[in-house]
């Protein structure tokens, strides 16, 4: 189970804090996700792939409940419920997520993006970036795997292995390390020209221009049975170097790479796939793509792409970066008063975050507001105020005949910055 330590929390939702606030930036909107749904209400397409490490209870009438393992199909389950047939929409969420795993109950808490339209490289392409960007709100350090089922599942079907060779190939790709399929009995009659595929197959992983490059070539080393095989993969080709172009526009193209040997768990993934990475950390902590459909089936013929973060990992591996609380104020006095009660409700009416509480020496109350991430500080004093503003280390003492004015002018302003 996950901590519960005060400090934990806290951070956990500074970071959600600004990843919630970069997808407002692109219009994203946030929904709440259930922590638990009734096992009746699962997908046809969740049935043909079952979870092993789905946690499912009874209630006491007897009906069978599972918690919350997958936001996408949550917001997928609202959508269907929409009045709308073509449906545009932008949604972001944050919530725990349950599984077994080692003989016991682990929790995550996932936040994540959602975006459902008709323009697929639009919504491919920010959500890319949207990717990118989170992961470098906490570290410089990112790497961003972009890979295509509909590539990789094309590729494979053009290539001369039967429907078990496939398998094994799928399965040894994670590891990128073809030699393990060499000591199987499978490929013991495998022409030298077919591994020369597979060799060349297995290496399709890095900087963008070059793998597109030797993606192009393996294409061309392949005997087609089926000429539309050729046009489809050259089209997929043709439509990641129009959106590789795109992210040099945001200048994020040095943040990641292509990778065709993505497979992704999630069986309902369809074409694009990411896997985000860190520096230090062992696993992703960052894992999406297109689902298609999933939507589809869920009513809703769009185009639909998103992904996930895992937070508790990117606690442990980043460091929280403190966010100044904009529009925020810590009034402090010596003693409560009527006085301070008056300024901290006056403050309070025109939108402000406003702390009042008492102190004993100057330094305390500036520690206070630093380690708490305050903008400014207001101490109260018998004649006099005196106003610290943590940010710009600026201190401003006037009496209250000025102080009021000053009042005066932050009401004006709507902001005392």
């Amino acid at each position: 189970m996950k901590s519960n330590l005060l400090v934990s929390n806290q951070n956990k939702y500074a970071m959600q804090a600004s990843l919630m606030k970069l997808y407002a930036q692109y219009g994203y909107r946030q929904v709440s996700i259930p922590a638990c749904e009734p096992l009746a209400t699962i997908s046809e397409l969740e049935k043909q792939y079952p979870s092993r490490t789905q946690v499912k209870f009874m209630d006491q009438s007897g009906e069978i409940f599972y918690l919350q393992d997958d936001p996408t199909v949550s917001v997928m389950k609202m959508l269907r419920l929409s009045s709308a047939t073509n449906i545009e929409q932008k949604i972001c969420y944050y919530a725990p997520t349950y599984k077994w795993g080692h003989r016991q109950l682990n929790e995550e808490t996932q936040i994540g993006v959602e975006t459902f339209g008709k323009d697929t490289l639009l919504h491919d392409l920010e959500i890319i970036v949207l990717a990118v960007k989170s992961l470098r709100l906490f570290t410089d350090k990112v790497m961003l795997d972009i890979g295509d089922v509909s590539f990789l599942e094309t590729l494979l079907e053009s290539m001369p292995f039967n429907s078990e060779q496939i398998q094994a190939i799928v399965k040894a790709l994670p590891s990128k390390n073809m030699m393990t399929l060499k000591e199987l009995e499978l490929f013991q009659n495998i022409k030298s020209q077919d591994w020369d595929l597979l060799a060349s197959l297995f290496k399709l992983f890095g900087p963008t221009e070059i793998v597109l490059e030797n993606a192009k070539q393996l294409i061309d080393q392949i005997t087609f049975k089926d000429e539309q095989l050729q046009v489809k993969l050259d089209t997929i080709l043709n439509q990641i170097r129009d959106r590789s172009a795109f992210l040099k526009a945001y200048d994020l193209l040095e943040y990641t790479q292509l990778d065709f040997t993505l497979k992704p768990e999630l069986k309902y993934y369809n074409g694009l796939v990411l896997k985000g990475f860190i520096k230090n950390c062992p696993s992703e902590v960052l894992n999406g793509g297109r689902y298609d459909q999933l939507s589809t089936e869920f009513g809703k013929a769009n185009c639909a792409a998103g992904f996930a973060l895992t937070l508790d990992l990117l606690m442990n591996y980043t460091e929280v970066k403190k966010m100044t609380r904009k529009n925020s104020l810590l009034l402090l006095e010596t003693e409560l008063s009527a006085k301070g009660i008056k300024y901290a409700e006056y403050y309070r009416q025109k939108g402000f975050e406003v702390n009042l509480r008492t102190y004993e020496t100057e330094k305390e109350a500036i520690d206070l507001a630093s380690k708490e991430n305050f903008e400014k500080v207001i101490l109260f004093g018998e004649r006099s105020a005196k106003v610290i503003d943590i940010r710009k280390d600026n201190v401003q003492k006037m009496p209250y005949s000025t102080f009021d004015q000053y009042l005066t002018i932050t009401d004006a302003n709507k902001s005392i910055h």
